[in-house]
């Protein structure tokens, strides 16, 4: 993977967004259960929170391009997927992408096949072996 940056960007903004909307249903359930004003500011500031996570992740995650196809490997459309595109059942191909990405650091694009590794250094910068 030549340029990692939108892709880390955009992991780190989403992992952001996705304990934000833990940290609002824990709210919620908090609020529900004791019914004060502490709970509710902070079911309501989790809540503005997420939105705002969730719209920095979609611009990061929509900027983020695949180096073979251009296409959004993190984001869904409607463009024909490629055969080899993965996908966990309850979950949209994007949503698997940024998954697969945080937890084994690669993903495979769904528009192309090509599976890329965050990790592996590009061959221009890999050091000269002997």
């Amino acid at each position: 993977m030549p340029y990692k940056r939108p892709f880390i960007s955009a992991i780190v903004l989403t992992v952001f967004f996705y304990f934000s909307l833990v940290g609002f249903f824990a709210a919620l359930f908090v609020f529900f259960t004791r019914q004060d004003m502490f709970s509710a500011a902070m079911m309501i500031g989790f809540g503005v929170g997420s939105v705002i996570l969730w719209i920095l992740s979609f611009l990061k995650r929509r900027d983020a391009r695949c180096p073979l196809c251009k296409g959004t490997p993190l984001l869904d459309s409607a463009a024909h997927r490629h055969i080899h595109a993965r996908r966990m059942f309850p979950l949209n191909y994007g949503t698997t992408a940024v998954l697969g990405s945080i937890l084994r650091q690669k993903y495979t694009c769904q528009y192309c096949g090509t599976p890329f590794d965050l990790l592996k250094i590009p061959d221009k910068q890999a050091p000269a072996s002997r």
